[in-house]
């Protein structure tokens, strides 16, 4: 938490003022990564492509918080992270329907299986130091998922 105040600019009272412990603040964030999740899926609608855009989206804006990721993922167990999963798979789950059905992506992915593929996505730069090189490694990765996700 000193070292988010720190970067943030503000001071340790005032970060603690708004979230408890570290565990608030990805909380927190990861709710407002839910939010721009949504609001991508209702802008794309069921536009060519749309499910593609959705999660090259939520891949940039899990960058902009990687370093919290592996908090998160400490309390993957937890029943706070499971309703966060729960709100993030609704979503995807409806725009991946879209994206079936107009053959975009193959028939027996689940929304499910989509999760713990971004989650490979963002583990292969959490341990990267060098900011400049995380965005193209990370779209590396999805672009692979994406080979395998589509029809053959």
């Amino acid at each position: 938490m000193d070292a988010v105040a720190k970067r943030a600019g503000v001071g340790r009272a005032t970060l603690y003022r708004n979230f408890d412990d570290i565990n608030a603040l990805t909380s927190a964030i990861f709710e407002e990564n839910i939010l721009a999740l949504e609001a991508a899926i209702d802008r794309e609608g069921a536009s060519p492509g749309a499910f593609e855009r959705v999660l090259w989206l939520t891949v940039d804006e899990g960058l902009r918080f990687r370093a919290l990721i592996p908090a998160l993922a400490m309390r993957a167990q937890s029943p706070e992270v499971g309703a966060l999963v729960v709100r993030v798979t609704r979503p995807l789950s409806a725009a991946l329907k879209v994206a079936q059905k107009q053959g975009e992506v193959r028939g027996d992915l689940t929304a499910r299986d989509v999760v713990p593929l971004l989650a490979m996505v963002f583990s292969t730069v959490l341990t990267e130091l060098d900011a400049k090189d995380l965005r193209a490694r990370a779209r590396r990765s999805l672009g692979l998922v994406f080979d395998g996700i589509r029809p053959r």
